[in-house]
């Protein structure tokens, strides 16, 4: 979502009484982030695979354009693919990280939850939104696994279709801890110049 008014604001500086936005993600469960593409790629993307303690793509489609990027970096595992962390998933992998994503449906990233470090990735990103019935995006499977996690305090999760937007979920208390992280460091709106910004 981009907005002109917003874009040297933070929720909080926008609208200082925000407590129907702390309602409305206690209500859907997750709050939605922008991404600045292509940084992210080496920003956000990178500092997820690096903290994750486990990351599982479903809707693998190894017939894609960019199919063969995927060789060497999926682990089979009960009707989806576990990410192999150990290996680098970004560099030479360009085709995998596109707005909408090329080759699998659904991303969902795990990461302990550390505040230093969940602070840091959420600090690269735009936001917060509120995105109604947002698991509709998202297969079956991706929701499923992303509720276990968010079953207790110990991990935050990232959801993501493509690398302009992401969906995160928690236990409620921790989201709603990170939303007011958000709400007062993050900026509501991407600048215009991503708009316009080299392609790579």
């Amino acid at each position: 979502m981009h907005d002109e008014k917003y874009q040297h604001l933070t929720l909080a500086q926008a609208f200082p009484d925000y407590n129907d936005v702390v309602e409305e993600v206690i209500s859907q469960k997750a709050f939605q982030l922008n991404m600045l593409w292509p940084e992210c790629r080496q920003t956000t993307i990178k500092m997820l695979l690096e903290a994750a303690s486990q990351a599982y793509v479903f809707g693998a489609r190894r017939n894609s354009r960019y199919g063969h990027l995927l060789s060497g970096i999926l682990i089979p595992e009960q009707g989806k693919h576990r990410l192999d962390l150990l290996h680098d998933c970004i560099t030479d992998r360009d085709g995998l990280w596109a707005c909408g994503f090329t080759c699998w449906t659904s991303l969902i990233v795990v990461v302990p939850n550390e505040p230093q470090v969940i602070e840091k990735i959420l600090s690269t990103c735009y936001g917060p939104w509120i995105l109604a019935n947002w698991r509709g995006d998202h297969t079956r499977g991706a929701m499923k696994l992303a509720a276990s996690a968010t079953q207790s305090t110990q991990h935050v999760v990232f959801c993501l279709q493509g690398i302009e937007y992401m969906d995160v979920t928690a236990y409620p208390d921790v989201l709603i801890k990170y939303l007011h992280y958000v709400a007062t460091h993050c900026i509501l709106s991407k600048p215009d110049s991503w708009r316009y910004g080299p392609r790579t």
